[in-house]
């Protein structure tokens, strides 16, 4: 129905243009209609028809920047939205638009000033609320997301907008509040039983909380609407590791490294798990990996020369343990009473290695 409603207006402005070529509104509204049917070639092509009629046209101006952002030409777009607010300074919108090129950029600041300027044009602009809040989030703002999560709620009349009662819960999480934090994920939750960020968001708060089966199974919910959140896999194979569900805690990390396949910390992780399941060949594998993404991580060169201790690879155990003590001496202290050493810790190497 959506799409047939699009498609008639397309017509209506169509047959307008036949009457007045250079009829600026409907080449905009045309455009308009062209990107919600994502024919963007022609959508482009009215909005410059717009400008070639009248230069001034804010709308063709914000409508051009609007399909620039979307094609990732994130300097371009500010610049056809700075045009545009120089031709109209009221125009909230265009301030709107440009906060969000600039919370893509990552300047969160000023994507912070252009909502704001929005907002004190509009302030019944709920999606300007939750765009400052979610960049406050970047910059640890954590009561200003709060804050901008609470108006937006306010402004929702008809109770439909779930994402500020996600982003409202993770920052009351930050800010040390679970209870409510908790309340509010369940409250999005309610409102949309298929976003997935929500039940990750709670996952983390009962990780933290040590409720590691809640955890576990809100990891579960997060991935079931959303198969390839490899960061739900992950934090779903932290949850199973802490429980000593070891083996279920490899599968997840497993699906976690298809989508972070150079993340040391997760390959560190896995190696933990299969140590613990005694497989030290899949272990030793695992740590290399961390080593080959980052040579300074000291626990792999530790955990590896544990791995040949116990297996009383005397060679392999020293090589291994003193590249762990070049990186960090206090580990020659921690060797000294590490069980897994205990096959080779009255060699002589061993001994001087520790004690020197």
């Amino acid at each position: 129905m959506g799409i047939f409603f699009v498609g008639n207006h397309l017509t209506s402005f169509t047959e307008s243009l036949k009457i007045k070529s250079d009829f600026t509104e409907a080449y905009v509204a045309r455009g308009n209609a062209h990107c919600k049917l994502g024919q963007i070639k022609e959508s482009f092509e009215d909005y410059n028809k717009a400008l070639q009629a009248n230069s001034k046209s804010v709308d063709a101006h914000i409508g051009l920047g609007k399909l620039l952002f979307t094609k990732g030409d994130y300097n371009a777009a500010i610049e056809k939205f700075t045009l545009a607010i120089s031709l109209n300074n009221n125009y909230y919108d265009a301030y709107s638009a440009r906060g969000s090129v600039y919370s893509a950029m990552g300047q969160y600041k000023e994507a912070i000033k252009d909502f704001s300027e929005a907002i004190n044009l509009n302030p019944q602009y709920l999606d300007a609320y939750l765009e400052r809040g979610y960049s406050k989030s970047y910059l640890e703002d954590y009561q200003g997301v709060v804050e901008d999560s609470t108006k937006a709620i306010e402004l929702d009349s008809e109770e439909k907008e779930y994402i500020p009662y996600n982003n409202r819960g993770l920052a009351l999480f930050y800010l040390g509040d679970r209870v409510n934090a908790l309340k509010d994920l369940d409250r999005c939750q309610k409102i949309n039983p298929q976003f997935s960020a929500a039940y990750y968001n709670q996952g983390l708060i009962f990780e933290d909380l040590k409720a590691y089966d809640r955890a576990i199974s809100s990891y579960n919910q997060a991935i079931q609407y959303k198969d390839n959140d490899y960061d739900a896999w992950n934090k779903r194979g932290d949850a199973l590791l802490e429980s000593g569900e070891y083996a279920e805690a490899v599968f997840s990390y497993d699906r976690a490294l298809i989508g972070l396949p150079h993340d040391p910390i997760t390959w560190s992780k896995k190696g933990s798990a299969l140590h613990y399941l005694g497989e030290y060949e899949k272990s030793i594998y695992s740590y290399d990996r961390v080593l080959k993404y980052n040579p300074d991580y000291i626990w792999a060169w530790y955990h590896k020369a544990q791995i040949y201790g116990s297996q009383k690879n005397l060679l392999l155990a020293v090589e291994n343990l003193r590249q762990a003590i070049n990186f960090n001496s206090e580990y020659k202290e921690t060797a000294k009473t590490d069980k897994d050493f205990d096959l080779i810790r009255e060699d002589p190497k061993f001994k001087e290695l520790v004690q020197s």
